[in-house]
């Protein structure tokens, strides 16, 4: 994975939902689990998380080990169990789609047709014009919403079904270890949700 280095205007955070099984009780345990979910990728619990870093011996690059570690560690220093009607009836509706991993009406208007493109060619005149475009955007953001609140539902059935769900926060505003936490490859070991916060 390469993420760009150096100074970014645009800093990030992301929120992550994480199940953790019910049969976890340790770091032990944890990272078991993680072995077993990566065991068809040879070596990849050793190699770098943010490869981008390899380079930059001032900076201290972390493994996807070295970086469940320490999620583990930020789970049990502040664990926060995650709010399952918050999500699904409040976040969710600031929440892209794309954000839960979800189709997004927006993104596929963006990338062939946009509402405002669309209420041009079916209108004539500019209050038409204006009614159309206000009522596909309207469409969009209802279709987001759907689109999220079922993610989210479908996420908290199967944390609930398995142990337990915790909540928690990276930004790339906290320093280097931080930006790799929110960036990083190590994700993929585990069952969670990333959600875009900027």
């Amino acid at each position: 994975m390469k993420i760009r280095n150096g100074f970014v205007s645009n800093s990030s955070s992301s929120s992550f939902l994480i199940i953790i099984d019910a049969c976890i009780n340790d770091i032990n345990d944890f990272m078991k689990m993680c072995e077993h979910n990566t065991s068809h990728m040879d070596g990849w619990m050793d190699k770098l998380t943010c490869d981008y870093f390899e380079n930059d011996i001032s900076i201290k690059s972390l493994t996807n080990r070295e970086a469940l570690e320490i999620l583990w560690f930020d789970l049990q220093c502040s664990p926060r169990i995650a709010d399952k009607e918050l999500w699904i009836n409040k976040n969710s509706k600031y929440c892209k789609p794309e954000q839960v991993g979800g189709y997004c009406f927006e993104r596929y208007c963006e990338e062939y047709n946009t509402p405002q493109e669309i209420a041009e060619w079916m209108t004539d005149n500019d209050k038409d014009y204006e009614k159309m475009k206000n009522k596909l955007e309207k469409m969009a953001e209802y279709w987001n919403r759907l689109l999220s609140q079922t993610k989210f539902r479908s996420f908290f059935e199967i944390g609930e079904e398995k142990g337990k769900i915790y909540e928690i926060l990276y930004s790339d505003n906290d320093g280097e270890i931080k930006t790799q936490m929110e960036h990083g490859d190590f994700w993929i070991a585990i069952h969670h949700l990333k959600i875009n916060n900027h």
